[in-house]
């Protein structure tokens, strides 16, 4: 092998590492890093602008932990039964004639969560006496998913419940609340506004379980932003 194509063969090899550097190594070296610091940055952003939109969070409003009679278990329960799972709460009164839409939002939610997660529980809270027959063709009216969903009786003061709720009664059937993993609710929505729906369920995302993956660089040190 002559000088002339020595000289080329390492030339050759001296590009090929030089191209393995720049498209290979380098980026990970330099280019992921940043890239990963940026998406870290971004989505930090991103949750602390949903969180401040959460303004009732702060006031540490808790579901009261009163019994109710679940109307498919057939067995008494509260709030305490659902931990570790979020909730969706909407009022049903048998004097609301235009409330159609609040169960079909409501149905929304379940299905939107259904494709998500199983850490949703949806209660309605009935609030008024009302034969179970009556509720029982509610159901078969709607039809709600019953594996995530309970309808709640009671014969205590409902008023007084709402009342611990902040919750305007007059305003009840068309309010839908969310609560986090505890009890406390996050924030509350007109059911009747699709966009506030869509609102809650944005705002969901904040009080699910932090995945595993949010675990990185400044996620670290802010993690009180996640649940």
């Amino acid at each position: 092998m002559n000088n002339s194509e020595s000289n080329s063969n390492t030339k050759s090899q001296k590009n090929l590492i030089f191209r393995i550097f720049s498209f290979v190594i380098f980026p990970l070296l330099v280019i992921f890093p940043l890239l990963t610091v940026y998406l870290s940055s971004s989505g930090l952003k991103a949750n602390k602008k949903l969180k401040a939109e959460m303004i009732f969070y702060k006031d540490s409003i808790r579901i009261p932990s009163n019994n109710f009679l679940s109307l498919y278990k057939n067995i008494e329960t509260n709030i305490s039964l659902y931990k570790e799972k979020i909730i969706v709460v909407q009022f049903y009164d048998n004097n609301c004639k235009d409330c159609d839409s609040v169960w079909y939002e409501m149905k929304r939610i379940q299905k939107e969560f259904a494709k998500k997660t199983k850490r949703v529980q949806l209660l309605t809270y009935v609030l008024n006496d009302e034969p179970l027959d009556s509720l029982k063709k509610l159901i078969d009216k709607y039809k709600p998913d019953t594996s995530s969903w309970e309808i709640l009786v009671s014969n205590d003061d409902m008023y007084d419940f709402l009342k611990k709720l902040k919750v305007d009664s007059i305003k009840a059937v068309k309010t839908i609340l969310l609560a986090d993993r505890k009890g406390i609710i996050a924030n509350y929505y007109d059911a009747t506004k699709s966009t506030e729906i869509n609102n809650l369920m944005r705002h969901s995302t904040m009080l699910l379980p932090a995945k595993e993956d949010r675990k990185k660089i400044k996620y670290k040190r802010e993690k009180d932003l996640y649940q």
